[in-house]
């Protein structure tokens, strides 16, 4: 193939993706785009504890297991939505899951940059149980997207393992390249037998799936650059009848008394964090906490986006801030859980946004009130920046493998031409 042809191909295929996946850059006159540059990697820094990311070992008792789903054969281009069985991927007896950690592999267990073949997203479902947040679907108990971020229960607590259990992968691959590759998605499982000494008292946690738009097979939203206020747009808030005038898919009534135990986001490029609220009928939370018009509902957690990308919140080269281990919140029966997601509107348009946030909860009334207690705490990084992340960008390339499509003739496609968009992308929460 000639060279340029093949470059040609390639950048449409990335144009086309960028397109369907959430982002926009500012055109210039001549039809190049640039992106605006920010004083700071992240516009939300004074809401994490601190920039060194937690250890990231096993804890205490805990053995850490390697997993991996595969191989996967990515065409160029690719970006469709699938699921797999996790064929016996799953630890071998009955235990405790306490961490989990994902990533994305070639053969020789090289990670693939970010801009060649991502992971754009995993879901881990449990088919032997049903989700607590949408009864119709199975377990939701783990998600990954390109931020990778980890999950973490605090010591004395664990998800509930049998090896009766059976696991389904959804995921979506995107591969960035004119060239099919073959690649595995891989998971550390941090794990306590049922029968290890350290087994003894592990009280069991269940996920709670938040998602703004849960239960949709297509669970995004579109920001358009200069919606919202003061250049960040919330959804659903700014939005304009965003459920159609049906109940609010954000929101989830707490179906039993108990303790919110651990959390962490996940947004798409352009996100700036998902906040988690807790509404209390004829309560009155403290006006700094308080969501803005809703005087019973107060902020339990505000999960940032860190961008390590130096140009801000245009890329994947971000991680998300996670409760730190001694994070506790008191729930009731009959209250309301509710997530919402922010992402910066002034410089970009966003399409197909997320806002998905797993919370861990136990059993019990051991927990602080968050609406006399301030639960709305900075959060820890679970990873610093990513190897995988390192191409932020270059000098223009050589005009020898481009072409500038611009300075061509115009003229009329030969009859029955048809012009087909890159799938589109998705979470796969369903």
């Amino acid at each position: 193939m000639n060279l340029r042809l093949r470059h040609l191909g390639l950048l449409l295929a990335i144009l086309l993706i960028a397109s369907a996946c959430g982002g926009s850059s500012s055109p210039k006159a001549n039809g190049t785009s640039t992106s605006t540059t920010t004083g700071s990697a992240s516009p939300n820094t004074e809401n994490i504890a601190s920039l060194t990311p937690i250890s990231s070992a096993p804890e205490a008792g805990a053995e850490r297991l390697h997993f991996k789903i595969g191989p996967f054969t990515v065409a160029p281009g690719q970006n469709n939505i699938a699921t797999r069985s996790a064929n016996g991927q799953q630890p071998q007896v009955d235990g405790w899951i306490v961490g989990i950690r994902p990533n994305l592999e070639y053969a020789n267990g090289k990670t693939p940059g970010v801009d060649v073949i991502h992971l754009h997203h995993a879901v881990w479902l449990n088919l032997s149980a049903p989700d607590a947040t949408a009864p119709e679907l199975p377990e939701r108990f783990f998600a990954v997207g390109e931020e990778k971020t980890n999950m973490k229960l605090p010591p004395g607590y664990g998800y509930a393992y049998k090896t009766s259990d059976h696991w389904l992968l959804n995921y979506m691959l995107h591969n960035l390249t004119p060239d099919p590759a073959q690649v595995w998605v891989t998971y550390d499982i941090d794990f306590i037998p049922a029968t290890s000494p350290a087994a003894k008292g592990i009280q069991p946690a269940r996920p709670i799936w938040m998602d703004v738009q849960n239960g949709e097979t297509y669970p995004v939203f579109d920001v358009a650059r200069g919606s919202g206020h003061n250049g960040e747009f919330t959804y659903p808030d700014d939005a304009t009848n965003p459920y159609k005038g049906g109940p609010a898919k954000n929101v989830w009534t707490v179906d039993q008394d108990g303790v919110l135990l651990a959390t962490a986001g996940h947004v798409h490029p352009g996100g700036l964090r998902d906040d988690l609220w807790l509404e209390r009928s004829g309560a009155h939370a403290p006006t700094d906490r308080a969501k803005p018009g809703s005087s019973d509902t107060v902020r339990l957690f505000s999960s940032v986006s860190h961008y390590y990308e130096p140009a801000g919140p245009v890329s994947w080269d971000v991680t998300m801030s996670a409760t730190p281990d001694d994070w506790r919140v008191q729930v009731h029966k009959g209250e309301k859980l509710e997530v919402t997601a922010t992402y910066d509107s002034k410089r970009a348009a966003w399409y197909e946004g997320m806002g998905i946030m797993v919370v861990w909860m136990a059993a019990g009334n051991n927990g602080p009130d968050p609406f006399t207690t301030k639960v709305d705490v900075p959060g820890v990084l679970t990873h610093g920046h990513l190897p995988e992340n390192d191409n932020h960008g270059g000098p223009t390339p050589d005009p020898a493998h481009y072409e500038d499509l611009t300075k061509l003739p115009s003229k009329m496609l030969p009859a029955g031409t048809v012009i087909r968009s890159a799938t589109s992308c998705t979470h796969g929460a369903t």
